[in-house]
């Protein structure tokens, strides 16, 4: 039979017992993040763009290298270089929105996004990609496949252009050789 003092014993026993678990299993998963000491950064496109008013839309995420998001809690920001335009066919100018050389992953944060707002210039183009590429990031690596991001920006179907009619006249000159004029209305 047990007595209230043993059942006592028992009960704070027990609950030590998962007092330690909890804290040895959130101390595990902190020390994972925080002996990271390599984190891997991923650029990926979230949104393409038009000139409908659709911006073109990355994000530039903090991970393990496993693509599990870690949060910079650092007391640094993280910087890295980025570029735009490699094998890439949206020009500058397609752009309303200046193309960034560096972005920052600030502290407390996992990830940062770039919105790029597209020009709608009237000038009726094909779709085009335009790719954004991550490097030289002030701690850690980047992804070796997932260094880069690429978006489409598509026309605006209202700028579609109407086809042309094209007229056809024959006449002979004045040494009677014929003559084709093309006319387009």
């Amino acid at each position: 039979m047990y007595t209230p003092s043993i059942l006592t014993k028992n009960t704070l026993r027990n609950v030590f017992s998962l007092l330690t678990l909890l804290v040895l299993t959130y101390t595990a998963a902190f020390a994972q993040v925080d002996d990271t000491n390599s984190p891997v950064f991923e650029i990926v496109k979230i949104q393409d763009g038009s000139e409908s008013g659709d911006d073109v839309v990355y994000m530039v995420k903090l991970t393990d290298g496993a693509g599990r998001p870690l949060v910079n809690t650092t007391n640094e920001d993280f910087s890295m270089d980025i570029e735009f335009g490699v094998d890439s066919d949206v020009a500058r100018d397609d752009m309303a929105t200046e193309f960034p050389t560096a972005i920052v992953i600030p502290q407390g944060k996992s990830n940062t996004v770039i919105r790029l707002k597209v020009l709608n210039d009237g000038v009726y183009e094909t779709t085009e990609s335009l790719v954004a590429m991550i490097y030289n990031p002030s701690i850690g690596t980047v992804s070796e496949t997932l260094n880069y991001a690429t978006a489409t920006v598509a026309n605006d179907p209202g700028n579609t252009p109407v086809p042309a009619k094209t007229f056809a006249t024959a006449t002979k000159n004045q040494n009677n050789n014929p003559v084709i004029t093309m006319l387009q209305k």
